[in-house]
């Protein structure tokens, strides 16, 4: 299994829309406006934690950071513990656990859908199998150029026209949602 995986990346952009639009559907109806920002930041932060830079971690150690197991090991005792504290009258609900789970496990199938053709190793350390979805309008960014350069920001801009209309659902639906529970 190759160690390091640095020549692949897909850009942030898919990623924290698909984490805000999980944030919009699951945030409570009287969230402020403080706790509505932690949740949409801690869902994008969520969504992007296996590319995260840390030693040992994100695509320095792709097969390790992107394995599912590896990354489950991390999310029960994280969820537990964030269950555990909604029972003492946080701000956290079920709802928000859940959907701060939906949003890391989101970053697996986001990957699997880039045409790099080396999909994503989710099943190490039982097996060198990968989830490999591609889409033949994703590919990763040419870390060879600069991020402005006219490929990388095609790029950019391919992800943001995918997924951008999946954030502004969720922010409709939640606004249609939040109008009709008003009294009249």
């Amino acid at each position: 299994m190759d160690a390091a995986r640095t020549d692949v990346a897909m850009t942030f952009v898919g990623h924290s829309l698909v984490g805000a639009a999980l944030a919009q559907a699951t945030m409570p109806a009287g969230a402020s406006w403080k706790q509505w920002a932690f949740v949409v930041n801690l869902y994008v932060l969520l969504a992007f934690f296996p590319d995260l830079p840390f030693p040992g971690w994100g695509h320095s150690r792709y097969y390790l950071s992107h394995s599912l197991y590896i990354n489950l090991l991390l999310i029960l005792p994280t969820a537990a513990i964030c269950c555990f504290y909604r029972s003492r009258g946080s701000f956290a609900s079920y709802p928000l656990v859940a959907g701060a789970v939906v949003a890391w496990l989101s970053h697996f199938p986001l990957d699997a859908m880039y045409n790099h053709g080396q999909g994503v190793a989710i099943f190490w350390p039982f097996s060198d199998g990968v989830l490999n979805l591609p889409l033949p309008w994703f590919v990763t960014l040419d870390m060879g150029q600069s991020l402005t350069s006219a490929y990388n920001a095609r790029v950019f801009l391919v992800e943001a026209m995918f997924y951008l209309p999946l954030f502004a659902s969720a922010l409709l639906v939640r606004h249609v949602w939040l109008r009709r529970g008003r009294p009249s």
